[in-house]
């Protein structure tokens, strides 16, 4: 399975401010807003996918994939979102930045370059200006291509590569177990801020779409990956998922309202999550 980038953007065609952290203590909008339903949280032009925010949800990192809106053509921008407005973030010397992390601490974000044979994923840290270039993560480049970054506030990364689901621990990469990785292929992976879950998606070659799906981490490993129920995975494409430290709401991109427009959705987790939890124990 291709990765994020690359398996959206097909889609979609074939379907047709570094902002500065506020001081320690200080409150900061969030982004969004309560809700008991699925909704719409974010649309521009007609592709958008990707969510990262940091955890006090103040800032939401996404990828727009609209070159006719950008004088320069380029295929993808990264944008960030906050309670002021929103604005596309310089990415010197990337010729395709996609897929954008930002860790749970708002320090540090991680995008992949889809401009080279081999995609790569690079590092930015926040500083009192901004943010700094990006920097070849050397110490998370693989032979046939790595992005998708996400990661727990212990600072363990988790990424997608070939189709597989990876994690890098204590200098170390290794390949996640069978009960996430299929011969179908999986990527969009989404690490638990507290490392308690995994969410990602497994493509659906046969039906053209994708599907969410969950795995625990347990004391005995990850228990075997679970298909997302309604109102996920409806026959749509479901990607691209974000959960919020307190697991109240799961942000995914859909085409669920128009098989034409890649948009970003907000719908509530927690009452899922919390059976499922008690389901472990």
């Amino acid at each position: 399975m291709m990765s994020n980038y690359r398996w959206f953007l097909s889609a979609a065609i074939f379907l047709v401010h570094g902002s500065i952290l506020a001081g320690e203590g200080e409150a900061r909008q969030q982004v969004y807003t309560d809700t008991n339903e699925v909704v719409v949280f974010h649309a521009q032009g007609k592709t958008i996918f990707n969510t990262s925010m940091p955890d006090d949800g103040s800032e939401h990192y996404f990828t727009d994939s609209n070159p006719d809106t950008r004088e320069d053509g380029s295929p993808t921008a990264i944008w960030v979102r906050t309670a002021d407005g929103a604005r596309q973030l310089e990415m010197p010397g990337l010729a395709i930045p996609a897929d954008v992390h930002i860790t749970p601490d708002g320090t540090t974000l991680f995008v992949t370059d889809y401009g080279a044979p081999e995609s790569y994923i690079v590092s930015l840290e926040r500083t009192a200006d901004g943010w700094t270039e990006p920097t070849k993560r050397e110490d998370l480049v693989m032979e046939e291509g790595a992005g998708y970054v996400t990661s727990t506030t212990d600072g363990e990364i988790y990424f997608s590569s070939a189709g597989d689901i990876y994690a890098y621990e204590d200098d170390q990469i290794h390949k996640l177990p069978a009960s996430v990785n299929s011969p179908e292929g999986e990527h969009d992976p989404f690490i638990a801020q507290d490392g308690s879950f995994l969410i990602f998606v497994r493509q659906q070659p046969e039906i053209g779409d994708s599907n969410m799906y969950l795995s625990f981490r347990t004391s005995s490993g990850w228990t075997t990956a679970e298909k997302l129920p309604a109102p996920f995975n409806l026959a749509y494409v479901d990607g691209s998922p974000y959960v919020t430290p307190d697991k109240q709401y799961l942000f995914f991109s859909s085409n669920r309202d128009d098989r034409d427009v890649l948009r970003t959705y907000q719908a509530p987790f927690y009452q899922w999550w919390l059976e499922k939890t008690r389901q472990l124990n």
